[in-house]
């Protein structure tokens, strides 16, 4: 199954797009924290991202 992380800092648009997805069949991972996403994902890859371009703490 493909999985789509998604990192964004508004939860409304989090909860949004991973309905999006999933309602066309993807898994979803979402993250608020891009630093905690970074950390996740140094040895889960996703198959496909989907980041916010500026964020507190780091940017897309």
């Amino acid at each position: 199954m493909t999985i789509i992380s998604i990192i964004d800092d508004n939860t409304s648009i989090l909860t949004s797009l991973s309905l999006q997805f999933q309602s066309k069949g993807y898994k979803t991972i979402t993250f608020a924290d891009p630093v905690k996403a970074l950390d996740y994902h140094e040895d889960k890859p996703a198959d496909a991202y989907v980041i916010d371009m500026k964020m507190p703490k780091l940017t897309g």
